[in-house]
């Protein structure tokens, strides 16, 4: 307060306010009301109270992270291995709250690059393995241009959303209270039969991950926490012919190569016995 405020006069307040880690609120009001001891007219009033409000935001401290367990997959040709899909593997989505405050209205959405032109499956979705999150498998995205076809694929070093039709996978996860994480795992399986007729050498899956919110949010996601991908490398394997002309050759050119050292070992007198003096002497004796 002010004793004496004089004609002209100004005065200005900061207020500062601390977040609470236990409620959020979407909106904050301020009201401020003058009044003093004088008289004042009735007409002056209506101004001496000023009120203002702002939209409050908050950026939890959150870890949004993928893992899978299959990095490098190689392709081997046909009656190496049995018929069928491929090995099945996970890829395990985690969110950790590392903040103060209770985080609510989180949602993970997953594109999983599934299929190639022709409707021809290279990976596709098995199951989707939740625990305090509520997960749907949505309908196949559209590329911006055709799907890859598999006897292009040697000509694209990936597969992603821009080439291949993806599934997509929408998880609603629960509360997420102070120092806990939720976790979504997602099996897929590699289908061989694609990798095996397609003519490629390696082509890497990237598959991305971005964490949001619901609509009318109060949190707020950097950027470092919002997505997360995770990329398979597929490798094709190609058989070795060898021709029967060659095996013919080869096994020829080592029998002249054996016979031409035991020749020259022959033209040394490797294979001459030496012999002793007792059977000289006896050849002499013959001899006279």
């Amino acid at each position: 307060g002010h004793p004496v405020f004089q004609t002209g006069a100004k005065v200005s307040f900061l207020l500062e306010f601390e977040f609470s880690c236990t409620f959020l609120l979407s909106q904050v009001f301020v009201r401020l009301t003058a009044s003093s001891s004088s008289l004042e007219m009735n007409e002056t009033l209506q101004d001496n109270t000023a009120q203002t409000s702002a939209y409050i935001r908050y950026e939890p401290h959150l870890v949004f992270s993928s893992e899978s367990t299959l990095h490098r997959y190689e392709v081997h040709p046909y009656r190496t291995l049995p018929m069928g899909p491929g090995p099945e593997f996970k890829t395990t989505l985690r969110v950790q709250n590392l903040g103060c405050h209770v985080v609510s209205g989180l949602v993970i959405s997953a594109l999983l690059p599934a299929v190639a032109h022709g409707g021809n499956y290279f990976l596709s979705l098995s199951q989707v393995i939740s625990g305090n999150a509520s997960c749907t498998v949505q309908n196949l995205t559209e590329p911006p241009g055709f799907p890859v076809h598999p006897e292009e694929l040697q000509h694209a070093s990936r597969l992603n959303g821009s080439n291949s039709r993806c599934q997509v996978v929408r998880c609603h996860l629960g509360l997420l209270a102070k120092g806990t994480e939720i976790s979504v795992r997602l099996l897929r399986l590699v289908h061989n039969e694609f990798f095996r007729r397609a003519k490629f050498k390696s082509v890497t899956v990237v598959s991305t991950f971005k964490l949001g919110t619901e609509e009318g949010s109060v949190l707020l996601l950097n950027e470092a926490s919002r997505s997360s991908e995770s990329h398979l490398e597929v490798i094709q394997t190609h058989p070795t012919l060898i021709s029967l002309w060659i095996l013919v050759g080869s096994v020829l050119g080592g029998l002249l190569l054996l016979a031409l050292l035991v020749f020259c070992l022959w033209k040394l007198g490797f294979f001459t016995r030496k012999k002793i003096p007792k059977e000289e002497e006896s050849e002499e004796k013959l001899e006279q």
